[in-house]
């Protein structure tokens, strides 16, 4: 027996059931559909056999639910950003360490003395440099304020009335964009999570629903994921 097929994805022409019954709902769309491909009044009669009911009428496969590889154009964007990001921060660990080797050194040279508040302005600025050119084992100890010339032992007595403990920092200029890097970062996980949820409304692809996440496990597993991540950053 002859035969011609429609394969249901390449049929895109809806058809209009007249007295729609939904009790007879498949009946009526079937001779519907037959009308629509001129075939109403074909003399095949094994077509209202049982035996060929379930092919020419057969529910067409569901859809593929669409799935994201976590490959896509964005993905990869992010893994790259947050791979900088992690780069920058330990190449800035690894400067500051750097830069301040001399003031670690020095503050373990003082560790071991009583620390006293100096009142005298004879020393140079309380820097690592400034210590070192004292120069001489007594000049050090005079810096870290072992000497016995009057001033106030922490451990004793605490700083006295009038009298402050300043610590100061040099500026850095790749500190202070790191510092507005982290920043912008802050900002860009709020958004990140925004894009999320109103991907989830179909705000992001032309009006479809996870047209960016594919689908709603996979957006639900990736807000999740990016909020708990945005918690621990915040």
């Amino acid at each position: 027996m002859a035969a011609e097929y429609f394969a249901c994805p390449a049929y895109g022409l809806t058809v209009t059931a007249k007295m729609y019954d939904p009790a007879i709902k498949e009946k009526q769309i079937q001779d519907a559909c037959l009308q629509a491909w001129n075939v109403a009044n074909s003399t095949v009669d094994s077509w209202q056999s049982t035996a060929t009911d379930g092919t020419m009428w057969g529910n067409c496969p569901g859809a593929h639910e669409p799935q994201l590889t976590f490959k896509e154009t964005f993905c990869l964007a992010f893994y790259g950003i947050i791979g900088a990001e992690l780069l920058l921060y330990l190449l800035w660990h690894l400067y500051k360490t750097w830069r301040e080797r001399g003031a670690h050194s020095l503050r373990q040279l003082c560790s071991l003395q009583p620390t006293r508040v100096l009142g005298s302005t004879k020393h140079d600025a309380f820097t690592a440099e400034g210590a070192m050119r004292l120069g001489g084992s007594d000049k050090i100890d005079a810096w870290c304020g072992s000497d016995d010339s009057g001033e106030v032992n922490y451990a004793k007595g605490g700083i006295p009335d009038g009298m402050a403990l300043l610590r100061g920092f040099d500026g850095s200029i790749p500190g202070l964009l790191l510092y507005i890097l982290v920043l912008l970062t802050t900002v860009g996980w709020i958004v990140l999570l925004a894009i999320i949820v109103s991907d989830y409304y179909g705000k992001i692809v032309g009006g479809l629903q996870f047209g960016l996440l594919a689908n709603s496990n996979t957006s639900m597993i990736v807000f999740i994921f990016v909020w708990h991540v945005a918690a621990l950053w915040l």
